[in-house]
């Protein structure tokens, strides 16, 4: 039997997984510049499998001062940012994907919210500020959840 596992980052052989929900959920893929995130900082997911499959992931990105400021204002876009915007210790966050498999979610209900949770607790642990770009009620419940500005 698969179990359903819960991993604080992004194996390499689920990227091409995670680009088809993006597609599915989106109607949008990965950015290359978020590909190149993927392959280096891996520990900005979250993913939910179970046996080889994608069930969900979560996407955060711990951002420098400069990064965080110029988002939040609007001079730059989500998917315009690098790698270089990353940051140890980060002014901010920005929450970047939240999704999850559409095939499954009937049979997972507890799925979105898992997602939700653990979203929270990579940016709850620490006293930073949060920035989200709602596109689906779920996502919109989540900024609220995590108090993020409209």
């Amino acid at each position: 039997m698969n179990k359903t596992i819960i991993e604080p980052r992004l194996r390499p052989e689920l990227l091409p997984q995670v680009c088809l929900l993006d597609l599915q959920n989106y109607n949008l893929s990965h950015p290359e510049n978020w590909l190149r995130i993927a392959e280096q900082r891996p520990e900005n997911y979250t993913t939910i499998t179970r046996g080889d499959n994608l069930l969900g992931y979560s996407l955060v990105f711990p951002l420098k001062k400069a990064a965080y400021e110029a988002l939040r204002a609007g001079r730059i876009g989500d998917f315009e940012l690098q790698l270089k915007d990353l940051s140890e210790e980060p002014a901010g966050f920005y929450v970047a994907s939240v999704a999850s498999s559409m095939r499954i979610r009937g049979r997972f209900p507890f799925l979105g919210g898992l997602l939700v949770g653990l979203v929270g607790a990579q940016t709850i642990k620490t006293p930073k500020e949060v920035i989200a770009i709602p596109v689906s009620r779920t996502g919109k419940n989540l900024a609220e959840i995590l108090g993020c500005e409209d």
